[in-house]
């Protein structure tokens, strides 16, 4: 569970944020883009390759699709009222053949 300041979800009219599950990408604030990052960085082996592209962290791995869903975690956004939305790596990566 990461400990994220709730203050970083605010606008500027106090209103909260957008969540919109219908788009296929999702957009974090950078409060709460960079703990996940990182926490997921932590979380792999040391043998998975990072490098940065256009300010967003990638990771180079050469095995197939399928063992990236063993070698990343799933995450969870948990909202309140005990609603959460569960991610697999499949569903928060956009897997790019270079």
């Amino acid at each position: 569970m990461l400990q994220i300041d709730l203050n970083v979800f605010k606008t500027s009219r106090n209103k909260g944020v957008i969540i919109d599950s219908g788009s296929s990408l999702a957009h974090f604030v950078e409060g709460v883009y960079n703990p996940i990052v990182d926490e997921i960085t932590r979380t792999i082996p040391r043998s998975i390759g990072t490098t940065d592209y256009n300010g967003f962290r990638c990771y180079l791995v050469t095995t197939s699709v399928l063992s990236v869903t063993n070698i990343f975690p799933l995450v969870s956004l948990n909202f309140a009222n005990h609603a959460s939305l569960g991610l697999r790596p499949q569903d928060y990566f956009y897997l790019f053949h270079k």
